[in-house]
């Protein structure tokens, strides 16, 4: 059997009632509706930027985000160092789900990320890793023993 729905009029009629003349019996008002729909706006646009969409957000920022600083290991203003107590290989793949580098390679020392125009190098340290991210114009030639034949240049 169909249900048949109500169509007359739920106003509340109270003359002293704030919502006097209002809808009654929807889940929420219009400006609760509102204010939701700017709650859930904000809230797309704050995942956006915080989970990185290729051409706005960079692996040198995701890894200054993700990881601790770490400026005695700097090289010479071409590398900003950061750290991180993972393995290098779990700190590449964390780093490789978000950010798919053009090339790759790993050996017994580290992996070696290469991307448009940074590189990410996580070398193996005895408590963790040792992250470097320049620029690949100045790893390519850092890394050349690791890179050779794997890294366009």
């Amino acid at each position: 059997m169909r249900k048949r729905w109500r169509t007359e009029d739920r106003r509340d009629e109270t003359a002293d009632s704030g919502d006097a003349g209002s809808r009654s019996g929807g889940p929420m008002s219009v400006r609760q509706a509102v204010g939701a729909a700017a709650g859930m706006a904000a809230l797309a646009v704050g995942i956006l930027v915080s989970d990185g969409i290729p051409g706005h957000l960079s692996v040198r920022r995701h890894v200054d985000a993700a990881y601790s600083r770490s400026p005695a290991d700097d090289i010479a203003g071409d590398a900003v160092a950061y750290t991180s107590s993972l393995m290098p290989t779990r700190v590449a793949g964390d780093i490789t789900h978000r950010w798919l580098p053009g090339r790759g390679v790993a050996d017994a020392d580290g992996v070696y990320l290469r991307y448009d125009d940074d590189s990410v190098v996580i070398l193996r340290r005895q408590n963790g890793s040792l992250i470097l991210v320049e620029k690949t114009t100045t790893a390519y030639p850092r890394y050349l023993d690791h890179v050779a034949g794997h890294w366009d240049r």
